[in-house]
């Protein structure tokens, strides 16, 4: 996700500087024209703004704290554009930290797969001050085709990008459950996709129809332990709210055991693969 946020900023003609932990993954987007740091806080050095797309809320402190963190190179009033799904406990501590240091921070979770990110097509659900959302605005704009301002409550970004995944996964659960059915029953499956197609007009729910119809999990958008992590955060986030989302309950115990499986690098569909196990169907 990163690389494709890095790859269309560059795009819209911003300077970058890169940083990740694997310098295989800086090659490319260094052939584009990005300049390229060894650490967080080089990267962060006289840079007015900051991005960070990483997987969980350890990750986004292992890069954004320590002596080679980006808060060491960030200097007062820069801004930290926060893109990564994390829990509301983690956004409003990192707001505390750049509130501490005199830097800004947007929570700002994008909505959309990788591909999305490299044609420019995700969109920003952004909390923050109004008037630092509105002088970041151009770089939002830089990678996204919607952006979404919630207000100044960083919480509410942090539950707005939980509900909006929960949504996705649900009805990409419901679908290897329907196709798991056909399977059972001999409806054919193809009848099943091309409902699909036509149910789900969104672009990349269809594309979810046909990656879980042929069973294309290699090719992977969000893999399944990321897929974990995002919904035992829907799940705890619910259960605070006094909210039971059973669906996600029970779609966390099945990603639980895809893990178990060895599934774990695969694309998050292959839920689907425990649906069919479960069934009593050849994986």
């Amino acid at each position: 996700m990163g690389s494709g946020i890095a790859h269309r900023l560059l795009q819209a003609g911003f300077p970058v500087t890169v940083y990740n932990r694997s310098e295989e993954k800086m090659r490319a987007l260094a052939e584009a024209g990005a300049k390229t740091a060894a650490t967080p806080a080089e990267a962060a050095r006289a840079a007015q703004y900051v991005i960070t797309s990483l997987a969980n809320d350890a990750a986004v402190f292992a890069v954004v704290e320590g002596a080679d963190g980006l808060l060491a190179g960030l200097e007062r009033g820069a801004v930290h554009i926060g893109a990564s799904t994390i829990s509301a406990d983690a956004t409003r501590r990192l707001a505390a930290l750049h509130t501490k240091h005199g830097s800004e921070y947007l929570a700002a979770p994008v909505l959309g797969r990788p591909d999305a990110a490299a044609a420019g097509e995700l969109v920003a659900l952004v909390c923050g001050k109004p008037s630092v959302f509105e002088t970041s605005r151009e770089v939002l704009q830089g990678y996204t085709r919607q952006i979404q301002y919630l207000g100044e409550d960083y919480a509410v970004v942090a539950a707005a990008k939980l509900a909006a995944n929960y949504a996705a996964v649900t009805i990409i659960d419901l679908m290897g459950q329907i196709y798991a059915f056909g399977e059972k029953t001999g409806v054919p499956l193809t009848m099943l996709h091309t409902m699909f197609r036509m149910l789900w007009a969104q672009p990349v729910l269809q594309g979810y129809a046909t990656r879980i119809w042929r069973r294309e999990f290699d090719d992977v958008g969000f893999d399944l332990r990321g897929g974990l992590k995002d919904v035992t955060l829907m799940v705890n986030a619910a259960a605070e709210q006094g909210v039971h989302w059973d669906f996600a309950e029970a779609i966390q115990r099945k990603m639980t055991r895809g893990i178990e499986l060895g599934w774990g690098q695969k694309d998050w569909s292959s839920v689907y693969d425990v649906t069919r196990t479960e069934a009593g169907l050849n994986v």
